[in-house]
């Protein structure tokens, strides 16, 4: 038969058998069901990472960070006009589309695929209830997104495998251009099975006509990408990059800034590949319940054994995709998965990997599910997966301190002092402090300046834009000529001093912390107890997620010991520069005393700094001499590391029980 002559395709087709009346009723009974379970979990507070610039960016039509998201920004904007609770909720409420979509092609992809509507069904349920899934489908982020336009993907292909249609192919193309305006991971994820295809199906697709034409869609998808040009244009402080030109356009796109595919700048953080290997791994498995991590080796290994049947061929290249994803993705990333913040940063990307991953499980299994004897054990094991997922993850998702993020931003903006400017870094603190301040109109007078930005040309704009009463100096920027240009003109605090930059401040300047930010003033100043008590006010107040409400590797896990690694040393410098103030040692005790009360892995520390407060205090009380004693005591019955501390409170603390 000749090439091109049959159904748009290249030689007779396999004929997809229609989806019946019954299956697609189980299909909408899934949906219906993942969409009450998301809605229920939908928080109206803001998440961490990057939702805070995401709502706003797409609330005022602005430019993301790169490559831009410009189909997120504008699709998202829609969402934006719903006249019902906050923009965080509005914007999360897009995500939730977006994986009931995807949701649903899922169970179409693993129906057409297996055979059997039930197992798609249970599929589809393990999938989108995986700790991951389950998150991005409930929060402002591109990650929801990025899975419908996945899927669609890995459906589009499928059909084109078995079908033979030209149709599917170029379909498949756009809309891996389309998902590469959202997410370049996209491509890591979908590139072996288009070459797999291209080579499988080489006797059709081999023809300039269609090679043309797929590149020409896959072009089409791409041009989404233009409309960051008007996106840029909004000049204010949550906006990123300057694509006024094509240098800045290609520059923002392809992430030049931090490294085409690359997450962090420099790789200073790197580690081995074998490392990020056996961390995703970890993960992977985590996100199957550990119980269905086998059954995707199984799917692969199976795969390999069933000869050359559409359906396990296709089995084959998403196994092939599955590795290649992992081993390429990782080996350009360059982040330390053995720091928990950084973990938490690059498994966002494993939403794709995570997809195959329940794919190759339902492949796995699906000769085991199609024996009626067999069928029982199966359909009850993957019903206890799905119970077990569920069980692990719901105090995660329904926890009352979802609004954790939002309070956090509140201390940093709430009691400094009127026309502050704040030299902040880190995503999750600007992030918060932009949501507040753009969507919510909490102390629009601050200006929080990202000094991690400030090293790039189009910050300066966007400053002069924003912020005009900022001063930036020409030339390279440093903290320290930052304060410079500004110190007396406006108040200033600043977070997350890196230690050379504290070096170079010695002498010149001094700061006090107040919670997540420090405020400075020039060296010499005094900061009076009044001062400090109200503007560490908010701080001092803030209440923290129980343990177990969020995931261990997490901004909020971030910055619950942030909170610990201020507080603590605050309370410890008010003693330092009490100089005999009764009422600076009053307060640094309120402040040891109550991160002691909070429990936890920070108390033996608390309670040792408590101590030696008492003790400045034992001179005019005798009193506080019996506190100290009492809370050292505590402190030592909890086994503390051995070290120069330890044993200098274990001798103070036998001279006093020696009446000495």
């Amino acid at each position: 038969m000749s090439l091109a002559t049959h159904s748009g395709g290249y030689y007779p087709e396999i004929v997809a058998e229609e989806i019946s009346r019954l299956d697609r009723i189980l299909q909408w009974t899934v949906v219906a069901v993942l969409a009450a379970i998301y809605f229920f979990t939908l928080s109206p507070f803001l998440p961490a990472g990057d939702s805070g610039e995401l709502i706003v960016v797409a609330d005022k039509l602005a430019l993301a960070h790169p490559p831009g998201y410009p189909i997120y920004t504008y699709l998202a904007h829609l969402f934006s006009l719903i006249p019902y609770s906050t923009m965080a909720w509005r914007i999360g409420f897009f995500s939730l589309v977006c994986q009931l979509i995807a949701s649903s092609l899922f169970f179409k992809l693993a129906l057409e695929w297996l055979g059997q509507a039930w197992l798609a069904a249970i599929l589809t349920v393990l999938y989108s209830l995986a700790p991951l899934t389950w998150q991005h489908a409930t929060e402002a982020e591109v990650f929801a997104l990025n899975s419908l336009f996945a899927i669609l993907t890995l459906w589009l292909l499928y059909r084109f495998h078995t079908q033979r249609r030209f149709k599917y192919a170029y379909l498949a193309c756009l809309v891996m251009g389309l998902g590469a305006c959202n997410h370049l991971t996209l491509l890591m994820m979908a590139f072996p099975i288009v070459a797999g295809l291209f080579w499988l199906h080489r006797r059709g697709l081999w023809q300039v006509k269609v090679i043309l034409l797929c590149l020409s869609s896959f072009a089409i998808g791409l041009l989404p990408y233009l409309l960051i040009i008007p996106l840029g244009r909004v000049r204010h402080l949550s906006a990123w990059g300057d694509v006024s030109t094509w240098d800045g356009f290609f520059t923002h796109v392809l992430r030049r800034e931090y490294g085409t595919f690359q997450l962090a700048v420099g790789g200073l953080q790197d580690s081995s590949l074998f490392s990020k290997l056996y961390y995703f791994d970890l993960e992977l498995a985590r996100q199957l319940s550990f119980a269905l991590a086998p059954l995707v080796v199984w799917g692969m290994f199976h795969a390999r054994a069933r000869g050359g049947k559409p359906a396990t061929v296709f089995a084959r290249l998403l196994a092939a995709a599955l590795v290649f994803y992992a081993v390429v993705f990782h080996s350009l990333s360059n982040l330390d998965l053995s720091v928990p913040l950084y973990h938490y940063a690059q498994s966002r990307m494993w939403t794709l990997p995570l997809m195959l991953a329940f794919l190759l499980v339902g492949w796995g299994v699906e000769g085991w599910a199609a024996k009626k004897s067999t069928r029982p054990f199966v359909m009850t094991g993957l019903f206890a997966a799905i119970g077990i997922s569920v069980f692990l993850q719901w105090r995660k998702v329904t926890s009352a301190s979802k609004d954790f993020i939002e309070r956090a931003g509140h201390t940093i903006l709430d009691n400094v002092e009127p026309g502050a400017v704040i030299l902040m870094r880190e995503d999750v603190y600007v992030n918060a402090t932009r949501y507040l301040q753009y969507e919510m109109g909490v102390r629009p007078d601050v200006r929080v300046i990202p000094m991690d930005s400030l090293g790039w040309p189009w910050m300066r704009g966007l400053v002069a834009a924003g912020a005009p009463e900022v001063k930036l100096p020409e030339g390279p920027l440093t903290m320290r000529q930052v304060l410079d240009a500004n110190i007396g003109r406006v108040p200033l605090y600043i977070a997350k001093l890196k230690t050379e930059e504290e070096l170079s401040l010695r002498g010149f300047y001094s700061g006090f912390p107040l919670g997540f930010t420090s405020r400075v003033k020039i060296a010499g100043s005094e900061f009076t107890i009044a001062e400090l008590k109200r503007e560490s006010l908010p701080f001092l107040q803030l209440t923290l997620p129980e343990p177990g409400t969020y995931r261990e590797a997490s901004w909020e896990a971030y910055m619950y010991k942030n909170y610990f690694d201020v507080r603590i040393p605050m309370g410890q410098l008010l003693l330092r520069k009490a100089a005999g103030r009764l009422d600076w040692i009053d307060f640094s005790i309120d402040v040891l005393r109550g991160a002691a009360n909070m429990g936890g892995e920070y108390r033996g520390e608390a309670l040792a700094s408590l101590g030696a407060a008492y003790l400045e205090l034992a001179p005019a009380n005798p009193q506080y001499r019996k506190s100290a004693l009492d809370v050292w005591q505590e402190y030592l019955a909890g086994n503390p590391a051995e070290n120069d501390q330890v044993r200098s409170i274990r001798a103070l603390v036998l001279q006093m029980q020696a009446g000495k």
